[in-house]
């Protein structure tokens, strides 16, 4: 059994609990983290944007938008915190 911290309201709780003891709050369950998310986005771009250049097209937009996604996507998890 490990301790988790309660996300609303920062209690120490049983990571079994059905709620906190403290707030009733549900425990948060566990996900991709959306920095992963973000590195995906930015890693998918740059692969793309090469490839397309490779290709001799010559406005490859797909790549730099996903790029474009991934580093919102970063910034935001940034202020998630």
């Amino acid at each position: 059994m490990a301790l988790v911290t309660c996300a609303e309201c920062g209690h120490r709780m049983s990571d079994k609990a059905d709620k906190c003891p403290s707030c009733g709050a549900p425990p948060a369950r566990p996900g991709i983290p959306l920095r992963l998310i973000a590195g995906g986005f930015i890693v998918a771009g740059v692969v793309l944007t090469y490839a397309i250049g490779l290709s001799g097209d010559s406005i490859p937009v797909v790549g730099p938008v996903l790029v474009a996604i991934g580093i919102v996507a970063l910034v935001v998890s940034w202020f998630k915190r």
